[in-house]
């Protein structure tokens, strides 16, 4: 009976030093994601922070427009969710929620070696994303701060 409570608090244990890593790691994660949010105003492009070279580049509205304009092969992702797609999408964006469970799968089968573009509502989403598809060895990803949020504070037309 003891051993049986022995064991039992190890195991509680255990199971609160692991959700004190992972509240750490969100935490952390938050962080990043927050620095990652900015105006729509910001005219500077800045490649995100990581600990390695990073495939990311993070461009303000204006200069995900510009990008849309001139590169007619990038490819335009939404990782929001269905019916925030279904609401208002930026035209000839395709839909990868983050929030689905096979969101890492769905992403890994695309061509790892094209331009994408990724965006959400403000740019929490988009740029947990776009380190995922870091990690997966796409090559060329690049992250609108502010997302949809600040697009259609831009003036930025939006199709549904």
């Amino acid at each position: 009976m003891i051993e049986s409570a022995v064991v039992h608090h190890h195991m509680i244990l255990k199971k609160e030093k692991k959700m004190h890593h992972l509240k750490t790691a969100a935490g952390i994660g938050s962080i990043f994601a927050l620095m990652s949010c900015g105006s729509a105003d910001s005219q500077t492009q800045t490649p995100q922070a990581t600990a390695s070279q990073s495939s990311v580049t993070m461009v303000n509205v204006s200069t995900a427009k510009a990008l849309l304009a001139q590169e007619k092969d990038a490819i335009l992702i939404d990782v929001r969710t269905p019916d925030e797609f279904a609401a208002g999408h930026i035209e000839g964006a395709q839909n990868f929620d983050l929030r689905n469970p096979d969101f890492v799968n769905k992403i890994d089968k695309l061509d790892k070696n094209e331009h994408y573009i990724v965006y959400c509502r403000s740019g929490v989403r988009s740029a947990q994303a776009t380190q995922i598809m870091d990690e997966l060895g796409f090559s060329k990803i690049t992250n609108v701060d502010g997302g949809i949020t600040a697009w259609i504070e831009a003036d930025y037309p939006v199709v549904s």
